[in-house]
């Protein structure tokens, strides 16, 4: 591919070489060249094949600097006598050849300015020789930065702008499409170079970077750097091209040989050059840009008309075969003419002041070496050309003694490559100039960007088509993995959850080719190491961001908003025992204190009865149960009827009391302690007592390599690990129902979901810490990193996040009571239950800063079971009709849905958008119908294509243009452009209109076949209707009442009452409800529920 290539630009450039110099020598001859004169303007320019520019500019470029000296000469500007005559010198783009052509010709004639040269590199030298002989030296052409330096440079002036204003030019190019980096590729000279410094200087202040520099040779015209490699592996898809023209040609084939072009790569070039491939080559050349300098004229600026049009007379009086239009005439060339008609202004000023002080002007120090010649009175001379003012045909020419630059008169244009009328080529699509920055070129002209598209890249690399090895971790409801049996009979692995979800969800916005493996084995500590080693692309789980991992791997946005929570088991609920009450003394402290009682009885009943002689009288059985009986007494502090007398008996006496207020205090305390902890049902409240140690380190349960663990060394443990490790979540779990733990360590969103929907004998306790976010784990400043974050970001500001949240997180709750659960379920038996489906619209929205933006919306799809009922039996044969034409790809045309209020037609098209698939939704609301008459409305539309545009209340808007009552606006004739226009034929977008008036009152162009696909009028129910739909919406009475036709919004207003009154009952019993029409703030929490219902 890349030897055809080549061969072909070959043969196209040996046909230009012969076509050149043929030109070139039938040019020179034509021109009138006088030789009596002997003061003549010397041109340097390059060899019209071999040089810098192209055939084209550098034969504009000599014929418009022998057309400004002819046309002094018609001008009757004279110096001494004579008229000013033209030289020209060949460069061959090196300055050893400049130097001599200046040389030559300085030493047979004399020169008093010269023009050129056009390359950079070749300026130093002539700026320096022109020093020597005190000649100005104006190049049309020369751009790097560093020649603006007056000091270096006391004598060079240019007309053409610094690359110091390219730069300014590119950066607010990347500001207007919202790219942040680029690729420079630069040859290495001072042109490239000096590009290369005044980008790069410029870019910084913005925060945009040079994310890779490549170098193209020019002495050996290849690239010292690996193309495709730097290219591919850049996170920027933004390439800046900074050579001369003719090395552009062969950078653009070796890019295509790589498949570094359209449409993942977008190429901006500093020049435009005629790019000669074939068909299939020319599909990836399509959306290169170009920024070039360019005249006045483009922005209307004043320029010299008269001027350019007597150069124009002139060229084609004596070149007419090189002579293109007008229009054509490259801007290069017009920066040409006004270098040299400033010095031909500049000499006839010299002359005009010098005339008093010397019979001649022009007197020069003639030797025989060039190099020490010398124009004699130089200084009044460069004087007037840095005060010189003048209207040129590029724009106002003026110069400064603080700059060789042009101080105003500075504009560029920004080139498209793009199919035509006569075929691809470069048009203008923007324009520019430091008062009005980048704006449209032509309303009509839009850029179609790499891949034929009109949407503008992103200029970071992307995931479209990219194949993508993922890994996933299970974890409950994160990724939930189950074996299912194909159609094939294949056991298969299942994933499903949030994380496969989200990935699903990733995957249709960026278009990747994932391929998701189960991780097993790994902690999640360890999984780092997987991306680092290459084994995976990105992980995708419930992985912490910390700043340990950040150091090792990178990560992408949230995903998910996490903290840890603490879980404990459930307290059971306390039972009532009958023998709690001797549960605070032990079974063998309770039989000590028993055998103390009945032996210290029997001692005191020995004691006391020797000496009482009624007690003699008495059995010893009965004294001995007194005696027992009045140390049970003593014991607990109440005392009994039985004196003893013996100093013995008193004895004893005085050791019960002792032991009776250890007893009492000891059991008092310890019951008091049984009782506290039985009513209490957490030891702990909150992450601050296990801090402080309320329960012991080997009883917190933490798995390994988790965020949990960081967390504990980090704040509780010091570094010490002192908890009980586990190895999985099931083992944490299963360690704490089994008692071999007490307190676990969980992420929120895992803990809230397992508590309540699993492990019901687990509880949440105090409130979550630690708060961070999960991130899909990436290489370290991957290449799409940029590229997900985006999505990312999208997926959470469309709601999409907080969406997969509710679907896997949800909590169910059962009611506290039987006879609740029991009402509930009776009036769920009366609901007709069916999912609810949404559809994401872009709704047009505009301010005065911003302009035109979308922001997305989410419609829920009507509940229309059967067409035929809400809008009559011949209205499925239209819907399908319309929804064939709406989903073909690449088609135009205008629906119109009318009719009288309250016949359906928003509900209608509620549901009309939930069945459209693969299509971008435009709406736009009532308020904003008429700015789709302001000018910047359809350039917006243009980052749509192939979508459908919805415009709601549209009749002012699509009015007859000839009603004396309507007063005509642009909105028609974008509607007609939109639906057959050639920009039609562009974007390829349907309109649907909905309005209320008569059909009749729209305008005729808008009603032409082709133009108009269906246009429909809602009607009101016949009886027959409406009182089918009643029996389907079960409406009271079955519209037995109806007896003439109703609309539509009628009915659902009968059905809404029936709604109040089920919720009424739901929520108070039977309470009975009048009210027709529900509050803004009931009918907003019922139409927030999970299922939509009709009863």
């Amino acid at each position: 591919m890349r030897i055809i290539l080549l061969f072909w630009n070959l043969q196209w450039l040996v046909l230009l070489s012969i076509f050149g110099k043929f030109n070139g020598q039938y040019g020179e001859e034509s021109w009138p060249l006088s030789n009596s004169s002997t003061i003549r303007l010397l041109g340097l320019f390059q060899d019209e094949v071999n040089g810098y520019q192209s055939i084209e500019t550098a034969s504009h470029c000599r014929a418009m600097f022998k057309a400004a000296v002819i046309l002094s000469q018609q001008y009757d500007i004279k110096i001494d006598g004579q008229y000013i005559n033209w030289q020209v010198g060949e460069t061959q783009g090196q300055a050893i050849h400049a130097i001599r052509s200046a040389c030559d010709a300085l030493s047979a004639y004399n020169i008093i300015g010269i023009v050129g040269p056009v390359l950079s590199r070749e300026i130093p030298i002539i700026a320096e020789f022109g020093n020597q002989v005190k000649v100005p030296v104006i190049s049309h052409a020369a751009t790097d930065p560093n020649l603006s330096d007056r000091a270096t440079y006391p004598v060079f002036y240019r007309t053409v702008p610094s690359d110091n204003n390219a730069a300014t030019a590119i950066v607010k190019l990347f500001l207007r499409f919202n790219w942040t980096s680029c690729i420079i590729i630069h040859q290495n000279d001072a042109y490239g170079f000096g590009g290369l410094k005044a980008i790069t200087e410029a870019f910084a202040p913005n925060g945009f970077i040079v994310t890779n520099t490549l170098v193209f040779d020019i002495s050996k015209e290849s690239m010292r750097d690996n193309l495709k490699n730097i290219l591919t592996s850049s996170s920027s898809r933004i390439v800046i091209l900074w050579v001369e023209a003719n090395y552009v040609s062969s950078i653009v084939t070796t890019a295509l040989y790589f498949d570094v072009l359209g449409p993942h790569f977008t190429w901006i070039l500093s020049t435009s050059v005629p790019l000669h491939f074939n068909d299939i080559s020319i599909k990836k050349l399509i959306g290169i840009l170009t920024v070039e300098p360019t005249s006045g004229n483009v922005f209307q600026a004043p320029i010299n008309t008269t001027l350019l049009q007597e150069a124009y007379n002139i060229w084609q009086q004596y070149e007419p075969e090189t002579f293109p239009n007008s229009n054509d005439v490259d801007y290069f060339a017009l920066f040409a003419f006004d270098a040299t008609w400033t010095l031909i202004q500049s000499l006839k000023e010299f002359c005009s002041r010098n005339i008093d002080h010397s019979s001649l002007c022009i007197s020069f120090l003639n030797t025989s070496s060039c190099f020490d010649r010398l124009f004699l009175d130089n200084y009044l001379y460069f004087n007037i050309i840095d005060n010189m003012t003048f209207l040129g045909v590029s724009g106002p020419v003026q110069f400064s003694s603080d700059v060789t630059d042009r101080i105003n008169g500075c504009y560029y244009i920004a080139k498209n490559y793009q199919h035509h009328s006569n075929g691809p080529d470069f048009v203008p699509v923007l324009r520019y100039s430091v008062e009005n920055d980048w704006e449209e070129y032509s309303e009509t002209r839009a850029i179609i960007w790499p891949g034929n598209s009109l949407t503008p890249p992103t200029g970071r690399a992307q995931l479209l088509g990219v194949k993508l090895r993922i890994g996933v971790i299970e974890s409950y409801p994160f990724t939930i993995v189950t074996s299912v049996i194909n159609e094939f009979g294949q056991n298969i692995t299942k994933f499903t959850g949030y994380i496969p979800d989200l990935i699903d969800h990733l995957q249709k916005k960026m278009g990747f080719i994932p391929n998701i493996e189960l991780i097993s084995n790994q902690t999640y500590a360890s999984l780092g190491k997987l991306i680092e080693n290459g084994i995976y692309d990105i992980i995708v789980g419930d992985v912490t961001v910390t700043a340990v991992r950040r150091e090792k791997v990178g990560f992408s946005q949230a995903i998910f908003e996490n903290s840890l929570r603490i879980i404990m088991r459930k307290t059971p609920n306390t039972r009532f025992d009958p023998l709690a009450f001797l549960k605070p003394f032990t079974l063998s402290l309770w039989l000590l204190i028993l055998g103390t009682t009945i032996m210290t009885g029997i001692l005191i009943c020995l004691l006391e009865r020797q000496k009482d002689e009624k007690r003699r009288k008495q059995s010893v059985m009965n004294v001995c149960a007194m005696a027992v009986w009045y140390t049970f007494g003593n014991l607990i502090g109440f005392g009994a009827d039985f004196n003893v007398r013996t100093a013995s008996g008193r004895l004893l006496t005085a050791g019960l009391y002792l032991l009776c207020l250890v007893l009492v205090a000891s059991y008092t305390a310890n019951l008091t302690s049984d009782l506290t902890i039985a009513k209490s049902k957490n030891v702990i409240s909150g992450i601050d007592d296990i801090k402080n140690g309320k329960i012991p380190f080997n009883r917190i349960g933490i798995v390994i390599g988790t965020a949990s663990e960081e967390f504990y060394l980090r704040e509780i443990s010091s570094g010490n690990r002192n908890f009980y490790p586990l190895k999985s979540r099931k083992e944490m779990y299963d360690s704490l129902v089994n008692n071999l733990i007490d307190v676990i360590f969980n992420d929120a969103g895992v803990a809230e979901y397992l508590t309540n929907n699993i492990y019901c004998n687990a509880t949440l306790i105090g409130e979550d810490f630690d708060k961070g976010v999960f991130g899909i784990i990436t290489p370290k400043q991957w290449l799409y990193g940029q590229d997900l974050d985006v999505h990312i970001l999208s997926l959470k500001e469309s709601g999409v996040l907080d969406d997969l949240r509710r679907t896997w997180f949800q909590v169910f709750h059962v009611p506290q009571t039987a006879e609740r659960a029991r009402i509930l379920l009776q009036q769920l038996t009366k609901f007709k239950l069916f999912p609810v489906t949404e559809a994401t619209l872009q709704m047009v929205c505009h301010d005065a800063q911003c302009g035109f933006y979308t922001s997305s919306i989410r419609m829920k799809k009507p509940h229309i079971t059967d067409l035929k009922l809400h809008y009559g039996d011949d209205f499925p044969d239209t819907h399908a009709e319309l929804l064939e034409v709406l989903q073909e790809k690449d088609s135009t045309g205008i629906t119109f849905l009318h009719g009288s209020p309250g016949t359906g037609k928003t509900f209608y098209l509620r549901y009309l958008i939930n069945e459209i698939k693969d299509k971008s939704l435009i709406y736009v609301p009532p308020d904003l119908v008429n700015d789709m008459t302001k000018p910047g409305f359809l350039p917006f539309l243009m980052r749509y294509p192939n979508s459908i545009l919805i415009v709601e209340d549209a009749e002012n808007i699509i009015r007859d243009r000839t009603q004396d009552t309507f007063a005509p606006n642009q909105a028609v004739a974008n509607l007609l452009n939109l639906s057959d226009g050639l920009l039609g034929d562009a974007m390829h977008q349907q309109i649907i209109c909905t309005f209320n008036c008569d059909v009749r009152s729209i305008d005729a162009a808008l009603l032409r076949d082709g133009r108009l696909v269906i246009e429909h009028k809602f009607d009101k129910l016949s009886v027959e209707n409406a009182r089918r739909l009643c029996i389907e919406l079960a409406i009271a009475g079955n519209g037995d009442d109806i007896h003439e036709s109703i609309s539509l919004a009628e009915i659902y207003a009968r059905k809404t009452a029936a709604v109040d009154v089920l919720s009424d009952n739901l929520e108070n019993g039977q309470a009975t409800s009048k009210n027709k029409r529900q509050s803004k703030k009931t009918k907003k929490k019922a139409t927030d529920s999970f299922f939509g219902f009709y009863s």
